[in-house]
């Protein structure tokens, strides 16, 4: 560090000049706090004042590793590698991200580069083991069959459409990618998981099965196929398939966070948890599905230290993804739930933990009809939801009307307000007996569909418009549902059913897409 001015009297202001030796340290020390996301500012702003410094991009690439960006690794890794062929570990790291895409092809090529190059190098041993573990895993790697340079690119581009929720366009690229690739099961499988969040859960199996027919033992396929019959409720299946992972032993780390993921999913939590501890003492990236997985069901096991301290992880390395943990909600709202909680602490939860309008709503509503049972406990959180300056109007003119019925903020849409609770309760009274365990799910699409047309649209008939939403959403996951069994379930007549399929369809459509 050198100051720019050496006058030092009493007064005067000393400016500094930070070089890119102090940004490096600094990203450095952020890096061993697990503060990814600032290492990278740091050392990127090293690399842009000494673009020459191997060192510098070595570590840059590192962190974009850690973080699951392999694809910006890569590009780093090859573009020093190119500038010094000295730097051959380089070669083997490439390797090791490629294996980490499932780009099984190219991580064989550049481990056997790196063999070749390297001699008695640091990490031929690693390279052995690397190639060793591909040819276990893809035993059927046809060398050549796939283009992987280019398909690198368009794998990621899909992924992103798919976390971003556009989902029309990633089944396109996800088509285009199969017609040129037609052995590329990861695409099959993210095809699969596109259509079953469009809603499309027929086709999704279609495309699931495809991959087990033509790749048996596919663990992705086998994994997302749980996934898929544990929202459309079909118990039976789910537990032959359950039954096929329980005695799978994968070589590869991301197997074995697939099965945690799945397992803890569907509430198998000691198993989920077994294969998580198992990636991270194989030395697994802490991606987002593993660090989220691994905090909850390390909650649900009673290991709370361990939660804690994966999703403050989570939370450092990821801090684009909600601080909001997941068993806040599940303990203190469920429908389940025995224990009530001091009043304020529901309170805090809707401000703390950062709910979306529509999950306070359901959490308001699970509150009211089914954890407090005294009336005077109900007022207090009224009283004390009405009196924060951090939940919106809206908010309270729902809790309002959800216990006294009475307009304290006398507003335009009490009318409306009031009838979308009118609606809950047909739901709540009439599905829980069909299907317990999705009728939170039900609600909060009822709350998030209310809330974009509460504004410009009267609600009439209460038992038309819940009998319509049941239809749309079940028809929409092409759930086996004819409007005679809607109209007997909901004692309305076929005429009204479908007058009111017809205005609701467009809003759900909405909050589906």
């Amino acid at each position: 560090m050198t100051k720019s001015n050496d006058r030092n009297d009493m007064g005067i202001l000393l400016t500094f000049d930070i070089n890119d030796e102090l940004y490096y340290r600094k990203g450095l020390r952020e890096y061993k706090n697990n503060n990814f996301q600032q290492a990278i500012k740091y050392i990127k702003k090293a690399v842009e004042l000494d673009p020459t410094n191997d060192d510098y991009q070595l570590e840059l690439a590192n962190l974009y590793s850690e973080v699951g960006n392999y694809v910006k690794s890569n590009e780093i890794l090859k573009d020093i590698y190119n500038k010094n062929k000295n730097i051959n570990e380089c070669v083997y790291l490439i390797a090791t991200n490629y294996a980490y895409l499932g780009l099984f092809y190219e991580a064989q090529k550049y481990a056997r580069k790196y063999i070749e190059i390297a001699d008695d190098g640091e990490f031929v041993d690693d390279a052995l083991d690397l190639l060793e573990m591909i040819e276990i895993e893809d035993e059927d790697l046809e060398e050549g069959l796939l283009k992987e340079e280019s398909l690198i690119f368009k794998q990621e581009l899909a992924k992103e459409l798919l976390e971003k929720g556009q989902l029309q366009k990633a089944v396109q690229l996800l088509q285009e990618i199969i017609s040129e690739h037609p052995k590329y099961w990861p695409a099959y499988n993210n095809l699969a998981l596109a259509y079953l969040h469009l809603g499309k859960t027929e086709t999704a199996i279609e495309k699931l099965n495809y991959i087990l027919v033509n790749n048996d033992g596919n663990i992705h396929a086998l994994c997302n196929l749980v996934v898929v019959y544990f929202h459309t409720g079909e118990r039976e299946r789910m537990e032959e398939l359950l039954y096929k992972l329980e005695v799978i032993e994968p070589i590869y780390v991301e197997h074995r966070v697939k099965l945690g993921a799945t397992f803890g999913m569907v509430g198998r939590y000691e198993r989920a948890y077994r294969w998580l501890r198992s990636a991270k003492k194989h030395g697994i990236q802490e991606t987002t599905t593993f660090l989220y997985w691994l905090a909850v069901c390390s909650y649900e096991l009673g290991k709370y230290e361990i939660a804690e301290n994966a999703w403050e992880r989570l939370s450092k390395k990821h801090p684009e993804h909600s601080p909001k943990k997941p068993w806040v909600y599940k303990n203190r709202y469920s429908k389940t739930m025995n224990q009530e909680f001091p009043i304020e602490m529901y309170v805090d939860d809707f401000i703390a933990q950062d709910f979306s309008v529509e999950e306070q709503l359901l959490a308001l509503y699970l509150l009211i009809r089914n954890v407090l049972t005294e009336e005077k406990s109900k007022v207090s959180l009224m009283d004390l939801i009405c009196k924060s300056k951090e939940i919106s109007p809206f908010v309270k003119v729902f809790i309002e009307q959800l216990v006294s019925k009475k307009d304290y903020h006398e507003s335009e849409y009490r009318l409306t307000v009031e009838r979308s609770i009118t609606i809950a309760d047909i739901l709540f009274n009439t599905v829980k007996s069909e299907h317990n365990e999705k009728i939170e799910w039900l609600l909060l699409v009822w709350f998030k569909t209310f809330i974009i047309f509460f504004k410009s649209t009267l609600i009439e008939s209460e038992k038309g418009w819940a009998g319509a939403f049941y239809y749309l959403v079940f028809k929409k996951q092409e759930k086996k549902v004819t409007q005679k069994e809607v109209c007997e379930l909901f004692k309305i007549s076929v005429t009204t059913l479908r007058r009111y399929a017809k205005l609701l369809e467009d809003l759900t459509t909405k909050v589906y897409m």
